[in-house]
């Protein structure tokens, strides 16, 4: 049903009509028809005060189903991510950022966050899928059932609260669809690789003299997972990665600049203070920071800068100087930096740059007009998907060189900070002591290790998440020319993770720091009789219990060299655990939408008005 105005047209309000009555007038557009032309009725998203312009004070973008299916890409939200109002914070490529969001799409417009970006469905909102926070993954939504998909950046849709400051995204999905549409889509990389494919299958009908229309959508897709080592010429993960690198200290430039660019795009890029076997470097202040060396011979290393000398643990317990390739240390005024070269850790040897997802989806809708001012409606959904994500493996960088034994035992710290290795640990062969006490301060009894866990194996993620949502409700026409809605929202979220080799840092502590009993057996040092191990000042009497039970099953940890430590050792520290997340979303919403014609008119015209509450 549309409704068309002749003559003088209404004045325009986009403002929402949320919680309140909201009603205002903006000035006539100079692009105004004559008196006497029809104009079309369009509904601007941003506002439930209807327009009949397409001109628009709050910019209004729209997507058309049929731009929506003429690329290759499988993925809604990375389709979306192309519209120059939206930031492509997550999409597939880098969903594995953080913990539990592979596969997701959140969107977020100007780049002001996902939680600061409604998006609707038909008007009405949807259930989150990340728990806690206000962010709907797009891809949840049925393509081939889509209209068009409406975006507003105005700052009118903040009367929607502070999940749409910085605008909204409405999927208007079709109200009539009718026939049967099926479409199958394979894709593969150029290289043969990152094999996708999505198949989808949408019926619909009129009935009772079109005056009714059911449809259904069933939706599968699948992309296989693409890791770092498979586009090793782009990620680095053998050579090096490719980086913007600091290639001058700008500390003592003259006016800020000396013509010479201070930090530029450059290739083969490792980290010279990690490695896959262990790397210690001979300076007193510590890996974090640039200061003299331990001792007279300290500095004087291959390299001749004068810089803390570095050194590798190689698989076979030895230590060897590190292989500096081109030295990047002064550059940023630290003990530790980057190398172009050598043999530092690329720290791309594990990692995906596309996670593995695969998707089912079910949708429906349904409406039945018994009236003009009487149309039931109904929308129903369910949406799963099976996900894989692989990261990095734990690593441990940083931290000061100290000399005493209780600095070096305290389990506080984060899981980054480089390890303490004590210079009696039986793992430490006594040629590879003899060279770090020898560019240590006298005294000292232990050193910070740093390294790349890469024998620990990557922390990988599989699990599973379903989104269920049911909304019925009434709308219709009434007094000519209002409209109303009235409608019950219920949305469900479940997601259930299985993370694996996640290291348990107390549990790493205890485990590196390893001696010889009595019997001359290697054991962890908390184990030997008399030795006091407490848990950080304040922490719960739980943790006391949970430190004795770590120590009796504690088993000695040899990180001194790539595939040193023993599988009981990583069993110990690493875990695998499962987290489960439910949320639910119960949404009630009325609003009357009109203008004043019925009553009365201004010199501009009637004015458009909504009234509501959600």
């Amino acid at each position: 049903m549309k409704h068309r105005h002749r003559g003088r047209r209404p004045l325009q309000s986009l403002a929402w009509g949320v919680l309140g009555a909201c009603t205002t007038v903006v000035p006539a557009l100079a692009q105004d028809q004559a008196d006497g032309d029809e104009l079309a009725e369009v509904i601007v998203t941003g506002s439930r005060i209807r327009s009949i312009n397409v001109e628009s004070a709050v910019p209004v973008t729209s997507v058309s189903a049929i731009e929506l299916t003429q690329t290759g890409n499988i993925s809604l939200g990375d389709l979306l991510n192309d519209l120059p109002a939206l930031r492509n914070t997550f999409s597939q490529a880098n969903s594995t950022r953080f913990i539990g969001t592979a596969g997701v799409s959140f969107l977020d417009l100007r780049g002001l966050g996902t939680q600061s970006t409604l998006v609707l469905q038909n008007g009405r909102r949807h259930v989150s899928a990340s728990p806690g926070l206000p962010r709907v993954d797009v891809n949840t939504i049925p393509t081939d059932l889509i209209e068009r998909i409406d975006v507003v950046t105005g700052g009118a849709s903040a009367v929607y609260g502070s999940d749409a400051v910085a605008g909204v995204v409405n999927f208007v999905l079709k109200d009539n669809f009718e026939g049967l549409q099926a479409r199958f889509q394979p894709g593969i990389s150029s290289r043969g690789d990152r094999f996708s494919m999505t198949a989808a299958l949408t019926g619909g009908t009129n009935f009772a003299e079109d005056r009714g229309n059911i449809a259904a959508s069933l939706e599968y897709s699948r992309a296989e997972s693409l890791d770092v080592p498979d586009r090793a010429e782009i990620t680095g993960s053998i050579n090096g990665r490719t980086q913007f690198q600091p290639w001058e200290n700008p500390g003592n430039e003259a006016g800020g600049s000396d013509g010479i660019p201070d930090r530029i795009l450059v290739s083969g890029v490792r980290s010279l203070g990690l490695s896959e076997g262990g790397t210690f470097i001979a300076s007193s202040g510590g890996a974090s920071v640039l200061g003299a060396c331990a001792t007279a011979t300290g500095c004087l290393g291959p390299q001749a800068t004068g810089l803390p000398r570095v050194f590798r643990f190689q698989p076979n317990g030895t230590l060897v100087e590190a292989d500096y390739g081109t030295e990047l240390r002064a550059q940023t005024a630290r003990g530790t930096g980057n190398q172009l070269g050598g043999d530092g850790s690329t720290l791309r040897r594990y990692g995906q740059l596309q996670p593995f997802v695969e998707r089912y989806g079910v949708n429906l809708l349904s409406h039945f007009d018994i009236s003009e001012a009487l149309t039931p409606y109904a929308e129903a959904k369910y949406v799963r998907y099976d996900i894989f994500q692989q990261a990095s493996p734990t690593f441990a960088t940083g931290g000061t060189q100290t000399g005493t034994v209780a600095a070096q035992t305290s389990f506080a710290g984060a899981n980054s900070t480089g390890i303490p290795i004590f210079l009696d640990n039986p793992f430490l062969s006594p040629a590879a002591a003899a060279t770090i006490r020898s560019l240590m301060p006298d005294g000292t009894v232990a050193f910070r290790l740093q390294r790349n866990n890469i024998d620990f194996d990557s922390r990988e993620e599989t699990g599973f998440r379903e989104t269920s949502r049911v909304v019925l409700g009434v709308k219709g026409e009434f007094n000519e020319d209002w409209r109303y809605d009235v409608s019950l929202n219920y949305g469900k979220f479940k997601q259930d993770l299985q993370s694996q080799n996640n290291r348990i840092q107390q549990r790493f502590r205890l485990a590196t720091d390893a001696v010889r009993n009595a019997a001359g057996q290697i054991v962890c040092r908390s184990q030997l009789p008399g030795q006091v191990t407490t848990v950080p000042a304040g922490a719960p009497a739980a943790d006391t219990a949970a430190l004795a039970a770590d120590i009796a099953a504690c088993v000695p940890l040899n990180l001194l060299g790539e595939g040193a430590p023993s599988q009981a050792a990583i069993d110990y520290v690493n875990i695998d655990t499962t987290s489960i997340q439910k949320q639910e979303q119960k949404v009630a919403l009325a609003y009357v939408t009109g203008d004043s014609s019925q009553l009365f008119e201004l010199p501009g015209g009637p004015i458009g008005f909504a009234i509501g509450g959600e």
